[in-house]
């Protein structure tokens, strides 16, 4: 039941406001807290929400002073038997909520009885439960598991639960980077946990996965000032964000340097996110030195290492490069796959290495891999500029037969 009180005129034969008697004086009751997706609706529940009778109960609305950004409110007057399920839904009328979580009972057997039996999960069990949810998209779910869980148990809960937590925001979607900054600002006051790498890595994920590159890379640069050793993942986090922007190769590179600095050092995924940057920047020269450095540091170049080079090679029309870095693969007993055979067959096309693209076409091939439209329309070209029209013609009758349609 949730209602207005009325607002009856007051008479002496009356004895008083009609509303003030209806309204249960709670002896014990309980506190939520709710939060919507911006500051907004927060503000608009304050203004439209206090006052309003929930199961006899009125109840007092206020913005939760602690958030950040404004957007989370808190409920007192709340009935102690009232579930989380039931507050969102009192407010769902506001406007989109983040998370619903009732913040514990003012006293008494109740407050006991539900703070024992949220006790009893174990942290572990906890934790696989956030992420769990989180995964199936159910972060709502996940972060109200969370906060009861937090505001019930007197020892609050472990910086496993918090990282739990901020990963299962991070995977509801761009529009939760802020619920993120805010579970990590919680965090960071909190009294029984401390954040750790894993809590700052979640936080900028969510941050990345918005577009909030800016903010991403502003949190990395602050984190030796909050004594956090940043590992390859944070950082690697943050490049793989900045390889959209061919504009921010240089400062991918940057960071590279500054990974390696760290006692971590950047690794295997570092280095193909440079070279990429690299690649998408037109700078193929570069991509190759970032090859040769990840054999200096002692790893093994993979197949995204090759490919992303071979692909820098390929952008500039450097052919030959792009063959011999094939053979090199071959040498280094990478395996190539048909992205990587595709891309070498596209370099020799723009510079009519017909015979050298047929050969690889014909590798592909013997290889058991499945060449695919991408694959054929490179060889095709390959054999227009080098004149071979026959061989051509044999292509393209190749891929009818194998059901390929090009469109070159």
């Amino acid at each position: 039941e949730l209602r207005r009180p009325p607002r009856s005129k007051t008479s002496k034969s009356q004895g008083g406001d009609t509303a003030s008697r209806a309204v249960q004086a709670p002896r014990n009751s309980a506190t939520g807290e709710v939060r919507f997706l911006d500051a907004v609706h927060a503000k608009d529940a304050v203004k439209r929400m206090s006052g309003f009778v929930a199961n006899g109960r009125e109840i007092s609305v206020a913005l939760d002073s602690s958030s950040k950004d404004g957007a989370k409110i808190l409920v007192t007057g709340l009935s102690p038997n009232i579930k989380w399920r039931e507050l969102k839904e009192m407010f769902d009328h506001i406007g989109p909520i983040a998370f619903a979580a009732m913040s514990g009972l003012s006293s008494g057997k109740d407050s006991k009885q539900h703070n024992a039996a949220v006790g009893g999960v174990l942290p572990w069990e906890l934790v696989n439960k956030i992420k769990n949810l989180g995964m199936q998209q159910r972060w709502q779910e996940a972060l109200s598991l969370f906060w009861a869980t937090r505001n019930s148990v007197s020892g609050g809960v472990n910086t496993f639960v918090w990282n739990s937590a901020i990963g299962a925001s991070a995977r509801g979607g761009a529009q939760n980077w802020r619920i993120a900054l805010d579970l990590l600002h919680s965090l960071e006051q909190d009294a029984f946990a401390n954040p750790d790498i894993v809590s700052y890595n979640a936080a900028m994920a969510a941050l990345v996965s918005a577009g909030q590159f800016t903010k991403a890379l502003k949190l990395l640069r602050q984190l030796p000032e909050r004594g956090i050793e940043r590992d390859a993942a944070s950082f690697n986090t943050v490049m793989s964000s900045l390889t959209k922007d061919v504009e921010q190769c240089d400062l991918v590179l940057q960071l590279l340097d500054e990974a390696s600095e760290n006692s971590s050092g950047p690794d295997l995924t570092s280095f193909n996110i440079a070279i990429t940057a690299c690649a998408r920047a037109g700078r193929w020269v570069q991509a190759l030195r970032v090859l040769e450095v990840i054999r200096e540091e002692s790893l093994q170049p993979d197949v995204v290492g090759f490919s992303a080079a071979i692909s820098a090679c390929k952008g500039a029309s450097e052919a030959s490069q792009a063959w011999e870095l094939l053979q090199s693969m071959k040498e280094a007993r990478v395996v190539p796959n048909v992205i990587t055979y595709s891309t070498v067959i596209s370099a020799c096309a723009s510079r009519g290495h017909w015979m050298r693209a047929t050969a690889l076409l014909t590798e592909v091939k013997n290889q058991r891999l499945e060449p695919n439209t991408i694959t054929y329309n490179a060889a095709i070209s390959a054999c227009e500029k080098g004149f071979r029209w026959q061989d051509a013609l044999g292509l393209l009758e190749e891929m009818r037969d194998t059901k390929f349609v090009s469109f070159e």
